[in-house]
């Protein structure tokens, strides 16, 4: 097996590994975890705090942290689209010897 090719596939199955939990999976499963409680169970797990400031305050918590930020940002996609764009360039590998035609 050619060393290059080893690299570089594993490169890219590692990068479309990353992506994939990052923006696919990861948000489904906070949006499963997330989604079991009601409206109403939040309310009244609200309801249950001593006073109206932290009711406030556990009401903006419950509503803010419901949605998934990916942990990837513009800079890692840049990277792994320089590393394996770079890699995939046709001046990068060896070329084969030319054969003498034959005549």
């Amino acid at each position: 097996m050619n060393m290059d090719f080893t690299w570089r596939s594993v490169g890219a199955f590692v990068y479309f590994f990353i992506c994939i939990v990052d923006l696919v999976v990861m948000p489904l499963y906070r949006e499963y975890n997330y989604n079991k409680l009601t409206v109403s169970e939040i309310v009244s797990v609200a309801k249950t705090l001593p006073d109206s400031v932290s009711q406030i305050e556990a009401m903006q918590i419950f509503k803010s942290d419901r949605s998934w930020q990916p942990v990837t940002n513009e800079m890692f996609h840049l990277s792994f689209a320089a590393i394996l764009g770079v890699a995939a360039l046709p001046s990068n590998r060896k070329k084969p010897k030319d054969e003498e035609p034959s005549g």
